[in-house]
């Protein structure tokens, strides 16, 4: 016979039933062992206490109490300890608030706090006074975007505007830079244009990009600058002492130098002056030191090769200008070649020549031949100075022959 296990909480004693000899023992249960066939005496306990089921009983019925299955409405004012976190669909406050929902530390600091008031989450800061609001202090990137993905990874960051892309200035940039002052310093526009300072106040210091598809008659497309911008360059760090500028001077005048003012040249409008603030020749060159009786190369013009430059090979200065129908035409010519290339006895030629609706006409040409100069005339051969007999010994036929040979002269 199999008897279903049982406990008896409590074995009567004397006291309960005077008939009954012995005594009994309390703290101890009756309990049938089917093992043994018999009831065997064992301690009392192991009965399970449900708070949640249990009615009438003073000590069970506490509003904080959470039941086992979830579910004991006015469970409240008592901080819950969930070991192995909580699952679930959804996690809403009571009463929407600025503060209705944080993730704090043990201490107590809020780290992430939802204002369900105003639809904001703020990050490291109770008050958050955006969207999503990042305050960090320590000695960290505040924010960080990685995808260690090999070859495919990307990490992209999309800020998209609503309405409002007009370029007067008016819709609010995608993207803001401050300063430590909360000045807004730079901003980006989802209409293409990329400036360090407000575009609509026209800052002097102010820098744009603008969008090919976005170009205006205010802002035309490319880099804008203010009045004031520098774009310069230095020998050291970006952040080193330029030595080398390029800045506005005024309307069609931009100066090129060593600082602000252009002390290494500037460009006017259609005139250049390379050493000049005030060009007044459409190219001017002007070199200005401390010397008082030396010749100094103010401009140069040069011609090299990538072969072996042999005789004839030369450079010029070309003059062009426009003839009744016809603009750049070929009007005259400085030209300087070698006669002899080869480096050890190099020997070169200046000639100077005009040009007629046919061809070029040298007019007059200075050769070297290692210990002198030869001048020749009309392309008349170079030769060297003409030697006439001293007193009555020069004749008129010597002096008619030194200029043949020059070329200023010739027979008819």
């Amino acid at each position: 016979m199999s008897v279903a296990q049982r406990s008896i909480t409590r074995v009567q004693d004397a006291d309960d039933f005077g008939s009954i000899p012995g005594a009994g023992n309390d703290g101890y249960a009756l309990t049938w062992d089917d093992g043994a066939g018999e009831f065997v005496l064992t301690a009392a306990g192991g009965g399970v206490t449900d708070h949640g089921a249990l009615t009438g009983l003073s000590d069970d019925d506490h509003s904080q109490y959470l039941l086992a299955t979830g579910a004991r409405t006015g469970a409240s004012s008592q901080a819950q300890t969930f070991t192995n976190g909580i699952i679930g669909p959804s996690w809403k406050p009571a009463s929407d608030s600025t503060t209705a929902l944080q993730l704090q530390n043990a201490a107590g600091t809020s780290l992430v706090n939802l204002d369900t008031s105003n639809s904001r989450v703020g990050i490291s800061t109770a008050s958050p006074g955006y969207g999503l609001d990042v305050q960090h202090t320590g000695n960290l990137l505040t924010a960080y975007f990685y995808n260690p993905t090999a070859s495919t990874g990307k990490t992209k960051v999309v800020m998209r505007a609503g309405a409002g892309n007009s370029l007067g200035g008016g819709s609010e940039p995608v993207l803001e830079v401050q300063n430590s002052a909360g000045t807004q310093t730079a901003f980006v526009r989802a209409d293409g244009l990329i400036a360090s300072t407000l575009v609509g106040t026209k800052d002097d210091n102010s820098v744009a990009l603008v969008d090919t598809s976005k170009a205006s008659g205010s802002y035309p497309v490319g880099v804008n600058l203010g009045s004031s911008a520098i774009v310069g360059w230095s020998s050291g760090a970006w952040y080193s002492a330029k030595d080398t500028t390029i800045t506005r001077g005024a309307a069609g005048k931009v100066y090129i130098g060593s600082s602000s003012g252009g002390s290494a040249g500037t460009l006017v409008a259609a005139s250049v002056g390379a050493g000049t603030a005030s060009p007044s020749t459409t190219l001017h060159a002007l070199t200005t030191d401390s010397g008082t009786s030396a010749v100094v190369n103010v401009a140069t013009v040069g011609h090299n090769s990538s072969g072996t430059a042999a005789a004839g090979f030369g450079g010029g200065l070309a003059f062009n200008l426009q003839s009744s129908t016809t603009a750049s035409q070929s009007a005259g010519l400085i030209a300087s070649s070698w006669i002899v290339a080869t480096h050890a006895s190099r020997t070169a030629r200046m000639a100077l020549s005009a040009y007629d609706y046919n061809s070029a006409r040298e007019g007059m040409r200075i050769d070297t031949d290692g210990s002198q100069a030869l001048l020749g005339f009309y392309a008349h051969s170079a030769v060297a100075q003409q030697v006439l007999a001293t007193g009555a010994g020069a004749t008129v036929d010597n002096v008619i022959s030194a200029l043949q040979a020059l070329g200023l002269v010739k027979q008819s």
